[in-house]
């Protein structure tokens, strides 16, 4: 039996609720086949744990369902435009689907859902709640009341009956670019791993796009000459590659090294002097190019000129 609905959210259904509570009956998670108008759709790139997951998400309307409802009823339909409320059913691909779509170039610049997809009818399967009143007399139809359930809006090839990645055409091949040029896609993916940064440690992902790809190929430029120059066996002049000529890693952050591991302020440092021969009075020079070895009185020798102490 096919009868004209509206959804357990309604007026009419609030009314009769109102009415006639003692007929009314309710039955939840009904499996269901949803009759879904699709109006748009787009591939959407989930994380999950930390893996990048497509799946193809369709924006359109509920116009009716068919199921085993009370009292011998299939099929519900929405005559009621307001009934028809926009949704968001995900439909996930299968490994199948991802192979074939990524031979179709599911992963490269430009790649669309096709229209047949993003303007036509599919019938897929859901979760519905239901209201219902019994016919008063033998010539009476009974009164249903139904609603999707939202997370149940969910499917794949092996729930749903269909291949999805059938209806996805094959993108033409793309000439090849110069790799000396930033191409859209690489400065799109150059963004994107930006942004995707930002939210995994939790910053803001606000980004000023043009200048991530201006200091992109300012550094790339830089790599380029500084690899010109080595294969030219030229010797840079300071400066070349930036203000302060090629970047060490480290910054000169007013410290100097001594030697042992520790940095210590260049206004505090001073050469620390040798131990004093008790017998000689005299300490080695280090400036000069003396060292300290073990040996004499004091525990130690001066090595230097030819003399020995």
């Amino acid at each position: 039996m096919t009868i004209s609905g509206a959804g357990v959210d309604s007026a009419e259904c609030r009314e009769l609720r109102a009415k006639l509570r003692d007929r009314i009956s309710q039955h939840d998670n009904l499996p269901a086949l949803l009759k879904f108008d699709v109006e748009d759709a787009f591939i959407d790139f989930e994380t999950r744990d930390q893996t990048c997951v497509p799946s193809l998400v369709l924006m359109g309307r509920p116009t009716g369902f068919e199921g085993d409802f009370p009292w011998d009823v299939g099929k519900v339909e929405y005559a009621n435009t307001l009934d028809r409320r926009l949704l968001a059913y995900r439909y996930e691909f299968t490994r199948a689907n991802l192979a074939e779509l990524s031979m179709k170039g599911l992963f490269e610049e430009g790649f669309e859902v096709p229209e047949v997809i993003r303007k036509n009818e599919f019938e897929l399967p859901c979760t519905v709640s239901c209201v219902s009143i019994g016919p008063e007399g033998q010539n009476d139809f009974p009164v249903v009341f139904t609603s999707v359930n939202p997370g149940s809006l969910r499917c794949n090839d092996d729930t749903s009956g269909y291949t999805i990645s059938e209806y996805f055409e094959t993108m033409p091949a793309k000439p090849f670019e110069d790799e000396h040029e930033m191409a859209p896609a690489m400065a799109r993916t150059l963004v994107y791993n930006v942004a995707y940064a930002r939210v995994r440690d939790g910053a803001s992902a606000a980004l000023d796009v043009e200048q991530i790809i201006k200091d992109a190929e300012a550094e790339k430029a830089a790599r380029q000459a500084e690899a010109a120059f080595g294969e030219s066996g030229i010797e840079p002049e300071p400066g070349a590659f930036g203000p302060d000529g090629p970047d060490d890693g480290y910054e000169d952050d007013g410290y100097e090294d001594d030697g042992l591991g520790a940095d210590i302020p260049e206004e505090e440092f001073e050469p620390p002097e040798a131990p004093e021969d008790p017998e000689s009075g005299r300490r080695t020079d280090r400036s000069a190019g003396l060292d300290l070895v073990p040996g004499g009185d004091s525990g130690y020798m001066t090595l230097g000129d030819d003399e020995y102490e």
